[in-house]
């Protein structure tokens, strides 16, 4: 179902007797630039949703994210920080966070990204209207390094066959069922930068309900220069990729990020005999592109690699 203003308008009717539930906002936060972090608290403050409390996970940041922190917390009581005494990662992070958060109902938020000031009231009274949905997701505009309109699949069964490829829901722009998370183990620490990837992929699987709605409800900063980031977040990526495409269709595989061309071509054969009338040909297809490209990048990062070593030992 698409979520248009007038289907809007009519979920808000319809519930306009009930009061909305309160939301726990989960936000993790590392050293990040005090602007963006004002911005970014600034922005929940300002929710046409005014019943949430705001869980801070600072993860051992430096002294002046502290005070930032604590000067927020101090001016609002919605407000409440969390402190990890030594840099934990972000998925340790959240799971510790999500640990402390009151509400059945919990939102993502980054620390460097705006949310529209209604995107909490929207996506409340969606799940209120759809309590068969267990994540909601919305499309976002990306601002900063690059910039646009951003968009996601809506439906379930379109977003689970999508995850074949790759992330189908913005993060920080999620609404997800706290019980529901915890019950699939939360997030994993062993999936450095991709641990959302990770978690709408165990979702998939278990038979979570996942939707997009088709409005963009949060502003999402991009940044340059973070090519040890890319990489590692391409590493664990693949995994997960490799280990939805597993369950998924039932299939063994041992490929890997430096896995040769051949060998990719020689899974894809056995993948697409398995996969026949479960996904389209051209799904199949952008699957087979996705594993070629992203193998042949991973060899060539090596061989790089190899290289520069290399050359420093001369």
């Amino acid at each position: 179902m698409k979520v248009t203003s007038n289907l809007l308008s009519q979920m808000t009717h319809s519930n306009s007797h009930q009061p909305l539930p309160p939301v726990s906002v989960l936000m993790p936060v590392y050293n990040t630039r005090e602007d963006w972090l004002n911005e970014a608290i600034e922005s929940i403050l300002a929710q046409t949703h005014s019943d949430f409390e705001l869980v801070i996970v600072d993860d051992c940041s430096n002294a002046e994210t502290q005070a930032t922190l604590s000067n927020w917390a101090s001016k609002d009581s919605r407000i409440r920080v969390i402190r990890n005494e030594q840099n934990l990662g972000i998925a340790a992070g959240l799971n510790r966070g999500l640990a402390a958060c009151q509400h059945p109902l919990v939102a993502r938020m980054d620390a460097d990204d705006i949310a529209h000031p209604t995107r909490l009231e929207k996506q409340v009274l969606f799940l209120m209207d759809h309590p068969n949905v267990d994540i909601l997701g919305s499309n976002i505009v990306v601002f900063g390094h690059l910039n646009g309109p951003k968009a996601y699949p809506e439906h379930d069964e379109t977003i689970k066959k999508d995850l074949l490829l790759a992330s189908q829901l913005s993060h920080p722009a999620v609404l997800y069922k706290r019980d529901k998370i915890l019950a699939i183990g939360g997030y994993s620490t062993d999936t450095l930068y991709a641990e959302d990837y990770d978690l709408w992929a165990k979702a998939a699987l278990k038979g979570l309900t996942l939707y997009n709605l088709q409005e963009a409800l949060l502003n999402y900063r991009t940044h340059a220069g973070r090519k040890d980031y890319e990489r590692q977040q391409h590493l664990s990526a693949f995994q997960i990729r490799m280990y939805y495409i597993r369950e998924y269709f039932g299939i063994e595989t041992t490929l890997t990020p430096e896995s040769s061309t051949r060998e990719v071509l020689t899974f894809f054969k056995h993948l697409s005999q398995k996969s026949e009338g479960k996904i389209p040909t051209r799904l199949l297809q952008r699957i087979k592109r996705r594993l070629l490209k992203e193998t042949i990048k991973s060899r060539t990062l090596q061989l790089l690699f190899k290289v520069l070593i290399a050359v420093k030992a001369l």
